[in-house]
Parts: structure tokens; C-alpha cells; sequence
């Protein structure tokens, strides 16, 4: 994880394409008070299991790799979001939002409202009636 950082930050390097970070970008510019920390590539979940005899080096390794990444992750005063940056979102982005959100509630236990966001940069067919029916909001910038 990368993070805390004072929202709104537009990091140099996370796992997130070029275009990726273009669209936070464009989010950060357009909603520059809406949080108040940001936290990249937020770890949750488990990786698969091994069988194999790893080095201290391997296994700490095996152990980042493995674990699924949150684009972003953002807290304000009231609530956290989980978000999922992707171009063009479809249907894949609900999926990883569902994981993303479930892990995060059951692994850090926030105490305070999580809300889920899926940011993109086109609106494909569809996406936002599906999305909204499962609770997470779509922003397109």
C-alpha cells in the first residue's frame, strides 16, 4: 500500500496504467475537497496457497504479489471509498468491486460508511443502471 497521502495526490507510480492515472487525475482536478487522504494499491485478500519451500525474499514477495491491489482507496470525514479506476468500465469493474469492497470490510473493519466508486473515462452501455442497482456510484471524467 501506498499511502496515507493528503487527497487530492496524483502519484508517479502505482499499478495502474497510464490511462488509469489519467482519469484519477481528471477526478482529482474536478473534485479537489471530496476526501481528505488517498491510499494506492490498498492490499486485501489472500494469494493462492504454496507447497514450495520459499526464501524470506521469495515468500514476502509471493505474499505482495499474490494479494489483490485496490486502485485507490480514500477516506473523508464520514466514509471510506473503494475505488476502481478503469477505462471504458464494464462489467468486469462491478466484479472487482464487489471483491475489493468485501475484503476491505471484513479485513480492516472501517467504522465508518464504505461507499463504492467505479471511475472511468466513457460510459458504456448499460454499465450505470447495473452499477447504481448494486449501490456503486459511477463517475466519469
Amino acid at each position: 500500500m501506498r499511502g496515507p497521502y493528503r487527497y487530492p495526490y496524483i502519484p508517479r507510480h502505482t499499478h495502474m496504467s497510464a490511462g488509469e492515472l489519467k482519469i484519477w487525475e481528471r477526478f482529482c482536478l474536478k473534485y479537489p475537497t471530496r476526501f481528505t487522504k488517498v491510499f494506492f494499491d490498498w492490499e486485501v485478500g489472500s494469494p493462492r496457497p504454496n507447497i514450495e519451500d520459499l526464501s524470506a525474499m521469495h515468500e514476502r514477495n509471493r505474499q505482495y504479489l499474490g494479494k489483490y491491489k485496490i486502485d485507490v482507496v480514500c477516506e473523508g470525514p464520514h466514509e471510506w471509498a473503494v475505488i476502481e479506476v478503469k477505462k471504458e468500465a464494464t462489467t468486469k469493474a462491478l466484479g472487482e468491486i464487489w471483491l475489493y469492497d468485501d475484503r476491505f470490510r471484513a479485513e480492516e473493519r472501517p467504522g465508518k460508511m464504505v461507499k463504492n466508486i467505479v471511475l472511468t473515462d466513457y460510459e458504456m452501455p448499460n454499465i450505470r443502471a447495473l452499477l447504481e442497482s448494486e449501490n456503486v456510484e459511477l463517475v466519469v471524467v
